[in-house]
């Protein structure tokens, strides 16, 4: 059985596309393959249209279900090594941007504490604003909102808006469906590894017969018994 099989997807500048699944339905391992991490045994992985055959992490951000930090590290050490990684430099512009979005999540009181004192939202969010400091025209966040409390979930959340609407593309998996559907301008349902649903709420709702919410919708696509009306 493949992780991921015959998968098509297209992410477009200005939109927030919403990844869905089960758990071990394929999500992760697709994210790291176009992030440059795994590589895929079939198919191509395209990135601003041009072939992409590893890690592009100047053009695509990808913060990971579990972040990976130098928890040795304070939280604004951290970051700016990143921004520095991924830049080459740490500019002005850079810095400010840093410093921005440290006071977005409200971590400036903590920039200068080792990560390894911080509580799992405070890694998630630093993890977050490390690769929004470096200005990517892509993200890609795997389950973004983990561990964070209601106000931090509405933080990202408004936060991801923004950057669409400032024409950045944002891919994000989540298995928070209430959050995807207000959140997201398109969905995409993957489920043992193949794509079985993909677009607006709207043409899901067409696409399974059915006009209630994602997660009936979600749970009436992803159901063995209907695989054959799919």
């Amino acid at each position: 059985m493949k992780a991921v099989d015959n998968l098509s997807l297209k992410v477009f500048p200005g939109q927030i596309l919403g990844f869905l699944g089960a758990n071990g339905a394929g999500k992760t391992t697709t994210m790291e393959m176009i992030a440059g991490l795994l590589e895929p045994s079939e198919g191509r992985i395209f990135i601003n249209e041009k072939p992409s055959d590893g890690p592009s992490g100047h053009l695509l951000g990808y913060m990971p279900e579990q972040p990976i930090l130098y928890e040795q590290l304070t939280g604004i050490e951290f970051t700016r090594f990143i921004v520095a990684l991924y830049t080459c430099t740490l500019s002005e512009e850079n810095e400010e941007r840093i410093q921005h979005y440290f006071e977005k999540f409200e971590m400036t009181p903590y920039a200068n504490r080792q990560i390894r004192h911080y509580s799992q939202g405070m890694k998630r969010k630093i993890s977050l604003i490390a690769v929004l400091s470096y200005d990517p025209p892509i993200l890609m966040l795997d389950e973004p909102t983990n561990g964070l409390d209601p106000k931090g979930i509405r933080q990202i959340n408004s936060l991801l808006r923004e950057l669409a609407d400032r024409s950045k593309t944002v891919f994000v998996s989540t298995h928070i469906l209430p959050i995807a559907e207000k959140l997201c301008d398109r969905l995409a349902i993957i489920d043992k590894g193949q794509l079985i649903a993909e677009g607006s709420l709207a043409e899901l709702r067409q696409k399974s017969q059915m006009t209630t919410d994602l997660e009936e919708i979600f749970l009436n696509l992803t159901n063995p018994e209907n695989a054959e009306t799919l």
